[in-house]
């Protein structure tokens, strides 16, 4: 075993930090309302009674074994960590400090034991958690309902932990590094950690602490090891092995990242296989994972133990981190982790579902003041709500099964059963806002009634589509109309024109010709130009499935005179009509190449197609 020095002033207080945080995270597990591994739990006090009488004993033990069989050891307390034995990994460190020479225990097997409690806190639990039952007591009381004091410390260390690595970087010296290269990666990891934390914040009060305590625990825990003895003995190895050790640091974070975007599903369109499905039940915890090898070279090469050759590519990693943190912040991690509100919500009974939901009103738009700053966060619950029941009935036609992820990892399968429920979240969710919102804020031309109607557009939507995958047409053609309806009350006639346009393709493509003719028939002729060849395309089809081809080539004929149908023109056109969701430009592109190949198949040659 290769010598290390004892552990910092710095270290030793961010080691004390993390290990303090797990222990208690895992006492909240364990008389929080979940309350998993309780038996464990008597096992890991036990342990830790057994260190603290037997600190001289086990420390000698721990040094001996180091210094032959080092991966033993580390192998141990990671085993124990993974176990939940956080309280143990508290003892011991609190015993290694305070006897002295304890640093082998530290570094071989508090160190692992922190960094397995931390890991095993990604692994929860595959369903919500049991929050609410069969009376409202629990429900009522504050753990549900509001943020309590231990919210707002959680929603305060958050934050805190931000600004750690810029402020070690004054407290550690430079050596012969660049000082403003330094400051610079620690501003770009203050960025990624305050986007992860905002990502956080419209998740339910119950998820949001488990994803809170498991995110901050996590880069806690980062810290203590890349301040410790383990971040030395790295530090060390990468000097020995630079050119090496570079290439695996700029590649393990981008990865990572593909890796990470090839198996996270796309909320829009996507259907998993069996394969992907197992390959996320083994990769759970992604994220966390992005956030530790993106973030963990950084502390090490330019925080801790700074060096001017491995700074550069842990440099180039934590870029990869911030590229995860933007699109996180934009629509992702905290869009992907509101699966599990919705699920809760949908599962639980009507009395139950609504004092949630008051809980939700309460927490985002009176405590956070959205109803003065006016932001479109309210909506990605009942967004998430109709894409979820919009899946789930796509279940019903897909020959492989639909999942949606959890914040904590794994998947749940989505069916038609449970469609109804989740719109019924989604319109509970959007009439509980109207009634939050005075009146001034949702007259027409205000951003309250954009909002409020963009999110009624986009939900009746996905009934439409719900309607049709279950062949309810007639509840998809007033679905349909609901929708065009609500675009309409915001002047986007684009949009409106769209849905229907849609509706009417899929009717006729599975022989409801009259109902796909009558909608077409209310879509009015001024429009932009794409739109306008979009329409007579999908008319041109509606008329060749009804068997009229001449009609049909007469249409095709007089959209291709329209040259504007790229993606970027239907981006334009509905960027125009200040609709932030959905993004209808790639879809009714895709839907004019894919119905004019079909027109071309059909009718054989009739004018040359205008490429973009």
């Amino acid at each position: 075993m290769a010598g290390i020095g004892d552990p910092s002033t710095l270290a030793s207080v961010l080691l004390h930090i993390a290990s303090v945080v797990l222990a208690l995270t895992r006492l909240r597990d364990v008389i929080g309302p979940g309350r998993r591994g309780r038996a464990l739990y008597v096992l890991d006090l036990v342990a830790a009674l057994a260190v603290l009488f037997t600190a001289g004993w086990f420390a000698d033990l721990v040094a001996e074994l180091a210094h032959d069989r080092v991966v033993l050891v580390v192998a141990v307390g990671l085993a124990a960590g993974l176990a939940g034995m956080a309280t143990t990994g508290f003892v011991a460190l609190i015993a290694a400090t305070t006897g002295g020479g304890g640093t082998p225990v530290i570094a071989w097997f508090v160190t692992p034991l922190l960094v397995g409690a931390a890991l095993r806190n990604i692994r929860m639990p595959p369903e919500p958690p049991p929050d609410v039952g069969g009376d409202l007591t629990g429900v009522t009381g504050r753990w549900y309902m509001r943020p309590t004091a231990l919210d707002v410390f959680w929603g305060f260390a958050a934050r805190v932990v931000c600004v750690v690595p810029l402020v070690c970087v004054f407290l550690v010296p430079a050596g012969d590094v660049e000082q403003r290269a330094r400051i610079g990666g620690a501003v770009v990891m203050w960025v990624v950690l305050l986007v992860g934390d905002r990502a956080r914040r419209p998740l339910l009060i119950r998820h949001r602490r488990a994803a809170r305590t498991t995110d901050v625990g996590l880069f806690l825990v980062l810290l203590a090891v890349a301040a410790g003895p383990n971040g030395e003995v790295i530090s060390r190895w990468w000097a020995a092995h630079a050119t090496e050790a570079q290439w695996y640091v700029v590649v393990a974070g981008p990865g990572v990242m593909l890796l990470y975007s090839a198996i996270t599903p796309r909320f829009d369109r996507w259907r998993l296989s069996w394969a992907v499905v197992r390959a996320r039940s083994v990769l759970l915890g992604l994220p966390q994972i992005a956030l530790a090898l993106t973030t963990l070279p950084f502390l090490v090469a330019g925080v801790f133990h700074p060096a001017w050759g491995p700074l550069e590519s842990a440099f180039v990693a934590l870029l990869t981190g911030l590229v995860q943190a933007a699109g996180s912040g934009w629509n992702g991690d905290g869009f992907h982790r509101q699966a599990a509100d919705v699920l809760m919500l949908a599962r639980a009974a009507p009395p139950e579902r609504t004092l949630l939901l008051a809980g939700w009103l309460n927490d985002h738009l009176y405590r956070r003041r959205t109803l003065r700053v006016r932001t479109w966060a309210h909506t990605a619950l009942p967004r998430l709500a109709g894409v979820a029941a919009h899946l789930g009935a796509e279940a019903a036609h897909a020959t492989t099964a639909v999942h949606t992820t959890l914040p904590w990892g794994g998947s749940v399968r989505l069916d038609h059963t449970m469609a109804e429920k989740l719109l019924r979240v989604g319109e509970q969710a959007l009439d509980a806002v109207d009634n939050a919102y005075p009146a001034q804020m949702r007259t027409p031309g205000t951003l309250g009634h954009l909002v409020q109607q963009t999110a009624r557009a986009d939900l009746a939507g996905r009934r439409s589509l719900v309607a049709q995958y279950l062949d309810d047409f007639e509840g998809a053609i007033a679905a349909s109309r609901q929708t065009a309806d609500h675009y309409t009350a915001v002047r986007a006639p684009a949009h409106a024109a769209t849905e229907l346009v849609h509706t009417a393709n899929r009717l006729s493509a599975v022989g409801q010709h009259e109902a796909a003719a009558a909608l077409l028939a209310d879509v009015p002729d001024d429009l932009p130009p794409p739109v306008r060849r979009l329409l007579l395309v999908v008319r041109a089809a509606v008329a060749q499935r009804a068997g009229r081809s001449i009609a049909a080539r007469s249409l095709l004929a007089a959209a291709r005179t329209i040259p504007e149908h790229s993606t970027f023109a239907f981006r334009k056109a509905f960027l125009a009509e200040r609709i932030k969701f959905p993004s209808f430009g790639e879809g009714a592109h895709r839907t004019l190449v894919a119905t004019e190949r079909e027109l071309d198949r059909e009718l054989g040659p009739t004018t040359p197609l205008h490429n973009p």
